[in-house]
């Protein structure tokens, strides 16, 4: 049931079809996780080395925070189960060669070739600097993710704080059944209040700790479908976060159709119906709640979000995509620079830009004075922006910067030689 929930939950989706890496994290922590979970209760070195060879994968993925999640969890985990001998167990040296021999290459050639750039950009600036300075105006607040999991999780958010309450208040469940629970809310509470500290907050950083809130979740609604539950918690509470669910749904429909219809009209059609089908769904897992027909209630919740994945893949986020997306003007851009001529972006649209156009030195123009020092240049340049800061920035230097070359959505290409 937990698996079906991370499945079914708004962020996971929507990121599962991103441009990030957040995604492959998520699983190399996952995994590296459940081995050395398993390594711990069943006391095999085979399990350990390969919760190393997947803490390497996370670190390949996105650098050293895909072997400090695992970290800090674990020590989270030894902490409050006070079990300090079994660190003893665990085969560290072994462990060290596995994860170097699968991580330390890359990091050696990448180093060799880019020099102090990498370590300076990679390991100072995307690492350091973004955790104690923010990048971004939001995510300043430390509340910041609060509404991130609650949008996140999504429908499933709505049964969380009874799952986070039920596990905590749990009494006499047998040492190794308790064990795993202290896990899980080790997993829980250490990412959540990593990623609450940091300076710089994006949604999608705080996704490694989905399969932990899934496993709550999962925990609470499995004992809910079987009737295994203590006391009334489970039943009169579920109705009442349905009927929740059933009227937040509602209003997220109407509130989320009339945005999109201001914001992108061609995709109003697609939404709306999409709305619809998930509103329907949410409506007949409230009927069945009240019918006391449990297991079909959750299945239903869960089907409701997989039925609209159809609708939302066809008709919504393509039209969505020529509006956010860089795919388009990347690739229309790839046609016009040649080899030599410099390429920029604004901070967000950097990665997209470089995957699309096959380039790695693509320039940060996100600041002003980033953007002017680019467009004096001698030789002919090439830059992505918004629409909106395109306009900006031609009312500020004028002739300096071509009319637009191209537009696609949102973005525009322009350069600082006006004539081609």
């Amino acid at each position: 049931i937990s698996g079906l929930i991370t499945a079914t939950c708004v962020e996971y989706v929507m990121v599962s079809r991103g441009c990030v890496t957040d995604m492959v994290l998520t699983t190399a922590v996952l995994f590296c996780l459940l081995f050395f979970l398993l390594g711990w209760k069943k006391e095999r070195k085979i399990y350990y080395l390969f919760s190393a060879l997947w803490a390497a994968v996370a670190v390949l993925t996105k650098g050293p925070i895909g072997l400090f999640i695992p970290g800090i969890v674990v020590i989270s985990f030894v902490a409050a189960t006070r079990d300090w001998r079994g660190l003893k167990k665990i085969p560290f040296l072994e462990c060290s060669a596995v994860f170097l021999a699968v991580a330390l290459p890359w990091y050696i050639i990448v180093t060799k070739i880019h020099g102090d750039v990498f370590l300076n950009e990679f390991f100072g600036f995307q690492n350091i600097v973004r955790f104690l300075k923010p990048e971004h105006r939001i995510g300043t607040s430390p509340f910041f993710y609060i509404p991130v999991i609650l949008g996140g999780f999504f429908p499933w958010s709505f049964f969380l704080p009874l799952g986070l309450w039920a596990m905590l208040k749990e009494r006499g469940d047998p040492s190794e059944e308790r064990g795993y629970r202290i896990f899980v809310l080790a997993w829980f509470i250490s990412v959540f209040l990593f990623f609450s500290v940091s300076r710089t907050k994006l949604v999608t950083y705080i996704l490694p700790m989905f399969p932990a809130i899934a496993l709550i979740t999962g925990r609470f609604l499995e004992r809910y479908m079987t009737g295994t539950g203590k006391g009334n918690i489970s039943g009169r509470s579920m109705k009442i976060s349905f009927s929740a669910l059933t009227v937040f749904s509602l209003l997220g429909a109407i509130g989320l159709s009339l945005f999109v219809r201001h914001r992108y009209p061609q995709a109003f059609f697609g939404t709306a119906v999409t709305s619809g089908i998930f509103f329907a769904g949410m409506v007949a897992g409230l009927g069945l709640s009240l019918k006391e027909k449990k297991q079909m209630s959750i299945y239903s919740t869960a089907a409701s979000v997989v039925m609209i994945c159809i609708p939302l893949v066809l008709y919504v986020l393509p039209v969505i995509e020529e509006f956010e997306s860089s795919k388009e003007v990347s690739l229309k851009l790839k046609e016009l620079a040649g080899a030599n001529e410099p390429i920029a972006g604004e901070s967000d649209g950097r990665r997209g830009i470089a995957f699309y156009t096959d380039r790695t030195d693509i320039y940060d123009i996100h600041y002003y004075d980033d953007m002017k020092a680019f467009l004096s240049r001698e030789e002919r340049v090439w830059g992505i922006v918004k629409k909106k800061h395109y306009d900006q920035y031609k009312e500020e230097y004028g002739s300096a910067i071509s009319d637009p070359v191209y537009q696609f959505g949102k973005k525009v290409i322009f350069t600082n030689k006006t004539s081609f």
